[in-house]
């Protein structure tokens, strides 16, 4: 796994890029009526150990928010301690 370093931010109308040259990935927000949409852009698949190993993006949340796996969905859900939802990752 690789630390990565704070990168360049560049925003334009409603979309925040943070550019992280080094690993060759900028990690991306747009302002949306439905919410806030995050992705990553990565410009060439990482060195891997073998053909087929799966690119794996570790992300590392802190504060009041608790992340729990939702039933039937590939990403998690975000909510206040104890049942108050926020979001989800889809």
């Amino acid at each position: 796994m690789t630390a990565v370093a704070p990168g360049t931010v560049r925003a334009e109308g409603n979309r925040v890029e943070q550019r992280r040259d080094g690993l060759g990935l900028t990690e991306w927000y747009v302002n949306l009526r439905s919410g806030i949409e995050q992705g990553f852009t990565v410009d060439r698949r990482p060195d891997a150990d073998s053909e087929g190993s799966p690119l794996v993006l570790d992300l590392f949340y802190e504060g009041g928010l608790e992340a729990r796996r939702r039933r039937f969905a590939d990403g998690p859900e975000f909510q206040l301690r104890p049942s108050r939802h926020l979001g989800k990752y889809e």
